[in-house]
């Protein structure tokens, strides 16, 4: 759940980048490593990261037709691991790659410049609604003004602390930026539930006061 806002700031950064391997998975997480080869039967080696095997020449499970399956469970190492799979006499091979990172979320080297000018662009956006608070008299407006210009600001600051949550390997200091993660999530929400009421407060204030100036203009033409 606490990922969920990065999630939704970030969708729309990173659909337009398309990954030519098997994907990113979150540290831990059982992986479905899958090939597709022409073959009686299937054999894999795993490297992690660092190049040592992981797994040597375990029989893939067949799935249907040409394509092949292997459980991983040890994923526990960060970084982007090799696979080999071959057919049985070792003569038709093919290799890929899939990427473990802390929560799952990867951030291609293409799009690093487009997260930057977007955390830049947050931020700004950020401080122009802060200017406005500064700048407004009418309560209602001034801390609308204040709320959505810090919603903006913990957006950009939740995009950089799950990018550097990324590129730790300190249990310590992964611990400490999840925790940092989930409460900007809150305190997100907590803002959303806020302006909420705070809009829907001045609607209805609004709404009552159109009201009684009708009633009044009604009882003033009675009176004449």
């Amino acid at each position: 759940m606490k990922k969920l806002l990065l999630i939704l700031i970030l969708g729309i950064v990173l659909i337009s980048f398309a990954s030519a391997d098997l994907g990113t998975y979150k540290q831990g997480e059982n992986i479905s490593v899958r090939g597709s080869l022409d073959a009686t039967s299937v054999y894999t080696t795993i490297y992690y990261p660092n190049s040592s095997i992981a797994i040597n020449n375990q029989a893939m499970q067949n799935l249907a037709g040409d394509i092949w399956n292997y459980s991983l469970q040890d994923t526990d190492t960060l970084g982007r691991y090799v696979y080999d799979y071959c057919d049985q006499a070792g003569t038709n091979c093919k290799e890929n790659i899939f990427t473990i990172t802390n929560s799952g979320i990867e951030f291609p080297a293409s799009s690093q410049n487009f997260l930057i000018i977007a955390i830049i662009f947050l931020f700004l956006i950020g401080c122009l609604f802060f200017v406005g608070f500064v700048k407004e008299d009418k309560m209602q407006v001034k801390w609308s003004l204040f709320l959505v210009g810090f919603m903006f600001m913990l957006a950009s600051l939740n995009i950089i602390s799950v990018t550097i949550y990324d590129n730790i390997t300190s249990t310590a200091l992964i611990s400490f930026f999840d925790s940092i993660t989930g409460i900007m999530f809150i305190v997100f929400w907590i803002c959303a539930g806020l302006l909420a009421v705070m809009w829907f407060l001045t609607l209805l204030q609004s709404i009552l006061f159109k009201k009684k100036m009708k009633q009044a203009a009604k009882f003033g033409g009675m009176m004449e």
